[in-house]
């Protein structure tokens, strides 16, 4: 029942309800907590997927204090390293930093990608985005020098522990472009994204949404780059 329900949830989101999501999640989180307590760690996992769904439906307030709490629940009833718990630190940091708390979220992911380390290893695919994630955002807060550095090792990393087309892969490579051109390096962005964009377009189709993100990156850089304009801070 509750892997239905939460498949339920991410179908209305994928199809653009993402209102729809949370109010149906929420409504089941009621459910839980009646049933099995708001200390269960079904019930908590539920938790952590309603802050999703808020962050999806654009309240990145509401996704940050629901993941504060389903982290404290799910520390006190399965522990700081696992994996549900390390998933909730993650998206945590993820939703702080879509909140516009760029250094607070650089903290918990750095954090977080320490303990994902320790617990699973330096080559698991998890750990392996918990850094990924981590130097981008530190690229986000600013230290972009670093971040580029760091992503440029990390693709490598990742393109040899899940390959080349997987969407981890793919997704880094986007990311690098992105700290790229907010560098300052609108011409490299353009090579990376436009190499990118076809290997997206082999593999997951033109219509997928991260295809559609690079298309759209694409040309935004070329724009910017034909009409003379400055990185500014918008990401490309």
């Amino acid at each position: 029942m509750v892997d239905a329900r939460s498949c339920l949830s991410l179908c209305r989101s994928l199809s653009g309800d993402a209102v729809g999501a949370r109010d149906g999640t929420a409504a089941f989180l009621e459910v839980l907590e009646r049933r099995l307590d708001a200390g269960h760690p079904r019930t908590l996992r539920i938790l952590a997927e309603l802050g999703r769904w808020s962050g999806e439906a654009g309240d990145t307030s509401a996704a940050v204090d629901l993941h504060l709490r389903a982290v404290a629940g799910l520390e006190a009833a399965l522990g700081r390293l696992h994996s549900d718990t390390l998933i909730a630190r993650h998206n945590l940091a993820y939703w702080r930093g879509l909140a516009g708390d760029h250094g607070r979220a650089v903290q918990e992911f750095a954090v977080a990608a320490q303990d994902a380390e320790r617990a699973l290893g330096a080559d698991h695919p998890t750990a392996l985005t918990y850094r990924v994630n981590l130097a981008y955002w530190r690229g986000l807060a600013g230290d972009r020098a670093a971040a580029l550095a760091d992503l440029s090792e990390l693709q490598t990393a990742v393109a040899e522990v899940l390959g080349t087309d997987h969407p981890r892969a793919l997704r880094t490579r986007q990311q690098r472009a992105e700290l790229l051109e907010l560098s300052g390096g609108q011409e490299a962005a353009i090579t990376l994204l436009t190499a990118l964009l076809a290997d997206m377009v082999r593999v997951q189709g033109r219509d997928h949404p991260r295809t559609c993100e690079v298309a759209r990156s694409l040309a935004r850089c070329r724009d910017r780059v034909s009409s003379g304009g400055s990185p500014g801070e918008e990401q490309c």
